[in-house]
């Protein structure tokens, strides 16, 4: 489960393939019954020689011919990351893992886009019934985009729902979502894909214009959607492992938060980018967003320096669509400092 109200905080939960079975067994093992039949199988075919009986010989005491072998076909060396079936671990090399973060199927390819997407005019003193209608239609745009990124890299993808609750409560999920100063932020948890939007949640921008609210939490949705990502296609666990490995208070696992917070914020930009004009950001919006001004650190959940966020934030709308665009695990530490 991640929260955020600004985009996903990095804190994950320790040895997830145990907490997650313990939570929702049931579940987990569905789940995993889905994405672990994504692996490929891949048959190298053999040559088998037999020798057969020489029917003439030149001389009774010539030697008989030696079969001849086939030397083996070197194996291809191994990616740092494949979907792990149903029990099967991470690799625990920490450098395989930081690897993995980068190279994998969010950091490949394209982000499809969608020529449809509707979203409602939206106060931004709307009631709970009005944000809840903007949230799903939001999010409906998002699973589009989501779905055809996942089906094009043979993986499933369990469309995103967006519950909008009063301020203090949480939708009725498979995570606990505890309780206490994160009442007021949005979270989502991976486990069975429902993203719980209280109703007034900090978004970042302060004083946005009723026009523009409908973008914003667009936007603000967009920025969870790459966990969900993550999670299905198993990538999740191999962050998981990484940031235990390093230490949650390390300077190495801090650096691992912050490389994820900052390519989850660049892929809401990007994605939302991927939409029809009518439901991006508008220029005012869109300046805000990129602005490190906008987005004050005591607010967040991630120590991620404004200049780094509103920088991630930037690229993914200038990104057409490229993955590797906000391939932050890739990029030198200062860029996401």
């Amino acid at each position: 489960m991640s929260n955020s109200g600004w985009g996903p905080p990095p804190a994950p939960p320790r040895r997830p393939w145990a907490l997650i079975t313990v939570a929702a067994g049931c579940i987990l093992a569905l789940l995993l019954a889905v994405v672990g039949g994504v692996g490929v199988l891949v048959l190298r075919e053999t040559a088998a020689t037999t020798a057969g009986e020489t029917s003439t010989t030149t001389s009774a005491d010539a030697p008989s011919p030696s079969p001849t072998t086939t030397p083996p076909t070197p194996e291809p060396p191994a990616e740092p990351f494949h979907v792990l079936r149903r029990g099967e671990d991470p690799p625990e090399d920490l450098e395989t893992l930081w690897a993995a973060m980068a190279d994998n199927p969010l950091t490949q390819g394209d982000l499809p886009g969608s020529s449809t997407c509707e979203l409602p005019d939206t106060p931004v003193d709307a009631d709970l019934e009005q944000v809840q209608e903007l949230a799903t239609a939001a999010a409906s745009c998002l699973n589009r985009i989501y779905s055809s990124a996942a089906s094009d890299r043979g993986l499933r993808w369990a469309p995103a729902r967006v519950v909008v609750t009063k301020q203090g409560e949480r939708p009725a999920s498979e995570c606990d979502w505890g309780e206490g100063e994160d009442s007021d932020r949005t979270m989502v948890c991976m486990i069975d894909a429902t993203i719980s939007f209280p109703l007034g949640a900090d978004l970042g921008v302060d004083d946005v214009s009723d026009e523009d609210y409908p973008a914003l939490v667009l936007w603000s949705i967009a920025a969870h959607f790459p966990a969900l990502f993550m999670f299905t296609s198993t990538l999740a666990y191999y962050y998981f492992d990484l940031v235990d490995a390093e230490g949650e208070d390390s300077e190495k696992g801090q650096e691992a938060m912050r490389r994820y917070t900052s390519q989850s914020v660049c892929l809401a930009s990007l994605a939302v980018d991927r939409l029809p004009r009518e439901v991006r950001p508008s220029p005012d919006l869109r300046s805000a967003l990129e602005d490190p001004a906008t987005w004050d650190p005591d607010r967040s959940t991630t120590v991620l320096a404004p200049e780094s966020r509103a920088r991630w934030i930037s690229k993914g709308f200038g990104g057409e669509g490229k993955l590797s665009t906000c391939n932050s695990w890739s990029a030198p530490a200062e860029q996401v400092a």
